[in-house]
């Protein structure tokens, strides 16, 4: 999804902030959208991305995100949350379940 060339340059602008690294899992996902959707497995992927701490907002990650090129510039997120402990970030398009970004520890 990501470019380690073109993540590295935008993070070369946001020096001197601490940054977390999260992890992308991707779904594999039954369903359809008459009928709803069910998550079947969740897939560890070696994708990661370095996401600076002072990114606080879910629109900021979102565009941070954009910026650096994880989501294809054809994808438009339709659901974009985190849980109560900002440990979990929920991908949707158009209310299908696509992945989820787990901060590493």
């Amino acid at each position: 999804m990501v470019t380690q060339g073109k993540q590295r340059n935008h993070l070369l602008k946001i020096r001197n902030n601490a940054m977390a690294k999260w992890r992308y899992y991707s779904y594999d996902v039954w369903g359809n959208a008459k009928e709803g959707y069910d998550v079947n497995n969740v897939f560890k992927t070696n994708e990661i991305v370095d996401i600076p701490n002072v990114v606080r907002s879910d629109k900021a990650l979102l565009t941070f995100l954009k910026n650096i090129g994880f989501f294809k510039k054809s994808l438009k997120v339709t659901l974009f949350d985190t849980d109560g402990d900002d440990e979990v970030i929920y991908l949707n398009y158009r209310g299908k379940p696509e992945g989820e970004l787990r901060k590493e520890r």
